[in-house]
């Protein structure tokens, strides 16, 4: 019985965790693909930086 409730333990884990891990990258993928595009004029004459525009901040 152990064994039976420890391997659907590490099932719901690793299905939650797929889960997250194509989450973040259809964030990633918008960013890139939506926001990005939105804030090119800006990218090129703003000095501040853009934390929107990195892919990675935007999934954070």
């Amino acid at each position: 019985m152990s064994q039976v409730l420890e391997g659907y333990g590490e099932k719901v884990v690793t299905d939650q965790a797929l889960i997250l891990i194509e989450t973040m990258s259809s964030v990633r993928e918008y960013t890139n693909n939506q926001v990005n595009p939105e804030l090119a004029d800006r990218l090129e004459n703003e000095e501040q930086f853009l934390p929107q525009t990195v892919p990675t901040y935007s999934a954070r």
